[in-house]
């Protein structure tokens, strides 16, 4: 994912606007990382949020360590 994401964030970012989890899951890590995005740990927290709302698997985990690390 990190050779993809500096070319892929817009495209993750415009699918994750649109309520795709795969994307919000996809775009939140770029914000965790800054890699093809400004880094932003709180964005990032929103983003993999909205993803393990809407059922991503992945997204259940990144939030709670995010919840468990004292970062979301």
């Amino acid at each position: 994912i990190a050779r993809l994401a500096p070319t892929r964030a817009a495209g993750w970012k415009a699918a994750a606007e649109a309520g795709d989890p795969a994307g919000q899951f996809l775009y939140g890590w770029c914000l965790e990382l800054g890699v093809g995005a400004g880094r932003d740990g709180r964005a990032a927290a929103g983003w993999y949020r909205k993803a393990a709302d809407a059922g991503d698997p992945a997204a259940v985990f990144v939030v709670s360590v995010c919840y468990r690390d004292g970062t979301g």
